[in-house]
C-alpha cells in the first residue's frame, strides 16, 4: 500500500482533487474520478480534518476502488 501524506490526503478530500488521486500508482483518470464522486458528500470538512487517516478513510478509498 502507498503511504500518503496525511495533510495532502485531507486537502485532496476537502478539494475533491482528482489529480491527487491520479498521482497514486495504479489509479487512472476514471478511478480517480470515481473516488472523488464516492467521497463527495460523504465527509464534511471538520470531519476530514479530525479524521485519523488510518481509520475509515483508507477503508473507504480501498472500497471505492473495488
Amino acid at each position: 500500500m502507498v503511504q500518503l501524506p496525511k495533510e495532502q490526503l485531507h486537502n485532496a478530500i476537502k478539494t475533491l482533487d482528482v489529480k491527487f488521486f491520479q498521482s497514486i500508482p495504479g489509479i487512472g483518470p476514471k478511478s480517480a474520478k470515481k473516488i472523488v464522486l464516492e467521497l463527495k458528500g460523504n465527509f464534511d470538512i471538520e470531519e476530514v480534518q479530525a479524521m485519523d487517516i488510518d481509520q475509515k478513510l483508507y477503508k473507504d478509498i480501498i472500497k471505492s476502488l473495488k
